[in-house]
């Protein structure tokens, strides 16, 4: 399922504070240090602004992708902030589904390029990413690799 810019912010808290140490760092250090508040001020602004690609078992988040897709900058890309599986949904093709369905939605917005970072260490994102399509387009920092991958008709 996806939903743009109406996405449930308590769903949202509750999600990321369970999987808080599947962050690649200290999330709510992460948080503060970006001048977004706390993580209940955070997941409000994410529930109002982005677009989130998300799916449920029962009334448990699998997993989610958490993008923008709406006042882009002048190149018209869209930046995916987060992606995230419970370690119980791992393995099963949620990550996939997700990247495919937030995909679907940036090629109904003209999006032509979707792009994310990961850690230089994560060799498991790196992977995903790349079978998703993702291509690495080396170092964005010090500590993060940037993956971008073009929006087309023939991509999905």
């Amino acid at each position: 399922m996806l939903q743009d810019r109406q996405f449930d912010q308590k769903l949202l808290f509750d999600f990321f504070a369970s999987n808080a140490d599947q962050f690649s760092s200290d999330l709510y250090g992460q948080i503060a240090r970006s001048g977004n508040g706390t993580l209940e001020q955070y997941t409000e602004k994410l529930s109002k602004k982005a677009t989130v690609a998300y799916e449920m078992d029962g009334q448990k988040l699998k997993g989610l992708v958490i993008g923008y897709t709406h006042d882009l900058p002048e190149n018209g890309y869209s930046y995916i902030s987060y992606v995230i599986v419970s370690p119980e949904y791992r393995g099963q093709g949620v990550m996939r589904r997700l990247l495919e369905e937030y995909e679907a939605f940036c090629k109904t917005q003209g999006i032509p390029v979707i792009w994310l970072q990961t850690g230089k260490t994560n060799t498991t994102a790196q992977i995903a990413y790349e079978k998703c399509g993702f291509v690495s387009k080396g170092a964005d920092s010090e500590r993060t690799i940037r993956y971008e991958k073009t929006v087309s008709a023939n991509s999905l």
